[in-house]
């Protein structure tokens, strides 16, 4: 299963998930891939 997080551009989160490895895309652009979805 392949992992995308959906965050919005300029979150401080952001960086911080991509050093760690995940894909990172802005909150639309991975909605519009997902099979699932995970809402916080």
């Amino acid at each position: 299963m392949d992992l995308v997080i959906g965050l919005r551009i300029g979150d401080e989160n952001w960086e911080l998930a991509t050093q760690d490895g995940f894909t990172v895309l802005p909150v639309w652009e991975a909605t519009k891939i997902a099979q699932i979805a995970q809402v916080w």
